[in-house]
């Protein structure tokens, strides 16, 4: 891609002895699939209600603005499905009227990730940070029964996410990386009226001291097919632009 850029900076301007200014535009799809946790604090003081391990997976496409080789601004759409399995027991049922079992919740979302993306030239890894907007389309509690919970659960929740990776292979303008993304909220996703219907524990019965609230974390191994389309080479001295579009 390197070569590609500087060999368009010379044809435009082959014999101009001007500085020159290169960004470009690219877009991509990416998948990834990991360990989900719908934290809570409370969850770690009763001893009969326990954490399993649970799955997810997110899919959605990218586009991303890159300033310079380092420096790129990408805005995201994911599709998410967020999962989280737990279970219970207790021989002396009298003490909480409620025996073995266990239950699932279900979230699928719509996310909205802005993020900040340092790449280097050099080795070709990455790192990203930055904001997420996530709205929920569904919300389910499946347990005894199954039941729709998404008047117990925020419709939109904001969380920070951070990733690193690196480049696996490529062409010249077309790159798969493969990465590691992180996701935390960063505000509780039951509503009041969820933590009076008892969620995300019911059927579970709880009577904890101090509601805790619930924040989902996500860690997911992430790839993406990234493809380069179009620069914008500018001659600093002139301050002229021109935006180079070329095949997707």
């Amino acid at each position: 891609m390197r070569k590609l850029v500087t060999s368009l900076a010379l044809i435009l301007l082959v014999s101009s002895a001007y500085s020159q200014q290169v960004q470009w535009a690219d877009i991509g799809i990416k998948a990834g699939y990991g360990y989900n946790l719908l934290f809570n604090a409370n969850v770690f003081d009763d001893k009969n209600l326990n954490y399993e391990t649970s799955w997810g997976f997110s899919y959605g496409g990218k586009l991303g603005w890159n300033f310079n080789y380092n420096n790129e601004l990408v805005a995201e759409f994911m599709i998410t499905k967020f999962t989280q399995d737990f279970t219970y027991d207790n021989t002396d049922t009298s003490s909480i009227g409620f025996g073995s079992g266990g239950h699932n919740i279900t979230l699928k979302t719509f996310d909205f990730p802005i993020l900040w993306r340092n790449n280097s030239d050099k080795t070709g890894g990455y790192v990203e940070l930055g904001p997420q907007i996530s709205l929920v389309k569904s919300a389910l509690n499946s347990g005894l029964e199954e039941m729709d919970i998404e008047d117990d659960i925020a419709y939109t929740y904001f969380s920070v996410v951070a990733g690193f990776g690196n480049y696996l292979m490529g062409s010249d303008n077309t790159g798969l990386v493969i990465g590691i993304r992180l996701m935390y909220s960063l505000q509780d996703v039951i509503t009041g009226a969820g933590a009076k219907n008892g969620q995300p524990f019911t059927p579970y019965p709880t009577d904890f001291a101090n509601e805790k609230t619930t924040n989902p974390f996500q860690a997911l191994l992430v790839l993406e097919l990234n493809h380069d389309f179009g620069y914008l080479v500018s001659a600093s001295c002139q301050q002229r632009n021109k935006l180079i579009l070329f095949g997707l």
